[in-house]
């Protein structure tokens, strides 16, 4: 069976550090990075993942089983909302 596709929102100081143990995890086919986001295009460009400038993006092209909201807190119930507007949840 396929491992649980991961979405990671965010990729500044914890997110790059959630990256880094899914990336470990992926290694032992316990998950699937499939994308990451982030406002900043200067933090996206060294993945080798799909990247994003923004949620809603992202969620118009994937459907992933797991989020990982890495965004500074005070973002996170905007994030929330445009999850849950998005019907994927």
């Amino acid at each position: 069976p396929l491992p649980p596709s991961v979405l990671v929102i965010g990729h500044g100081f914890m997110g790059t550090n959630h990256v880094k143990n899914l990336e470990t995890l992926q290694k032992e086919n316990a998950v699937q990075i499939i994308g990451v986001v982030d406002i900043d295009k200067n933090r996206l460009d060294s993945l080798n993942y799909p990247t994003f400038l923004s949620t809603k993006e992202a969620l118009s092209q994937l459907c992933p089983d797991i989020v990982v909201i890495a965004t500074n807190t005070k973002e996170h119930f905007d994030v929330l909302k445009t999850i849950f507007q998005s019907g994927q949840h």
